[in-house]
């Protein structure tokens, strides 16, 4: 079985490194895309949340500026 080191960058001057065989790394890599695809769709569902949030009364979108 071969390893491999790992470099986990986790802020922007930080990061983890460590030693990982390739079931880990695998592993690892499932636990990345899982959270990515939870963080999207967090993000998704507070798009929609916010966007249902600016119609006005009569269900026309409200003009904003975004900075």
């Amino acid at each position: 079985m071969s390893w491999v080191l790992v470099k986990v960058d986790y802020e922007e001057s930080s990061h983890l490194s460590c030693w990982a065989n390739e079931e880990m790394v695998d592993e690892l890599q499932n636990t990345i895309e899982d959270e990515q695809k939870s963080l999207m769709e967090e993000m998704r569902m507070a798009m929609d949340d916010q966007k249902n949030a600016i119609d006005d009364d009569d269900g026309r979108p409200v003009a904003m500026s975004i900075e």
